[in-house]
């Protein structure tokens, strides 16, 4: 039930339009096997980001197709967003953003990734401004496929894959 859901909202939903009453991220990890990167799509609602990363940078941020913050949404990403790869703590790019009404998606990746035997993931987007954030995860490796809803009480997870 929880792939079909996760689905429906990564490829033909969109969060509605407004103040929403739900607080929900989407995370997908893939891994590109040819170029040895997991590249990674985040799904978030733009007034979260905006309110949680200028609560946390104490500067007001406003996401724009400009790249006037770029450097701080980057900075909020990496903060919240961790992924260790066999035991190891793996650095993040930030690639940019698109905007789609009231969604921002965010572009990151991590390269010269290969022979994944674990991999941790911890998730605490929003979760300390907005305790009733849910975010979702779907991992993508080779055949391996799972999908997760991390919380404030669970805000990580580690994939045995071999």
């Amino acid at each position: 039930m929880l792939k079909w859901i996760i689905g429906f909202l990564l490829v033909g939903g969109q969060f509605t339009a407004s103040a929403h009453k739900f607080y929900v991220s989407i995370s997908q990890i893939n891994y590109n096997e040819k170029g040895k990167t997991l590249e990674i799509a985040l799904k978030l609602f733009t007034d979260d980001l905006e309110y949680c990363a200028s609560n946390e940078l104490n500067k007001a941020i406003k996401i724009t197709k400009e790249h006037l913050f770029d450097k701080e949404v980057n900075n909020y990403l990496t903060n919240h967003f961790e992924i260790s790869v066999n035991g190891e703590s793996r650095k993040i790019k930030y690639l940019g953003k698109e905007i789609e009404v009231d969604v921002t998606w965010c572009y990151l990746e991590i390269t010269d990734v290969e022979n994944i035997n674990t991999i941790s993931i911890s998730n605490t987007l929003f979760i300390s401004d907005l305790p009733e954030q849910k975010n979702l995860m779907q991992l993508s490796i080779d055949s391996f496929e799972e999908s997760t809803i991390l919380r404030k009480n669970n805000p990580s997870i580690t994939y045995q894959l071999k």
